[in-house]
């Protein structure tokens, strides 16, 4: 369990990336582009996820999913 890691939300167009470097005992967040003070830091929680399995395994789900997609 990472739990720094729910500082960051989830999107299927996220900003950021994880990595869990367990040599050094370290998580850590890497933004994809540089982020404004106001964006809020998204990683992907897993793109195979339905919004479903989302809401199932997170308590959320990816508001940019069209119908067709749930």
């Amino acid at each position: 369990m990472v739990p720094t890691a729910d500082l960051a939300n989830h999107s299927f167009q996220y900003n950021s990336t994880y990595a869990l470097r367990t040599a050094r005992g370290a998580f850590e967040l890497n933004s994809c582009r540089p982020l404004n003070a106001e964006d809020a830091i998204c990683i992907s929680y897993g793109s195979d996820k339905t919004n479903a399995e989302l809401m199932r395994d997170y308590g959320e789900f990816d508001t940019l999913m069209t119908a067709s997609e749930l």
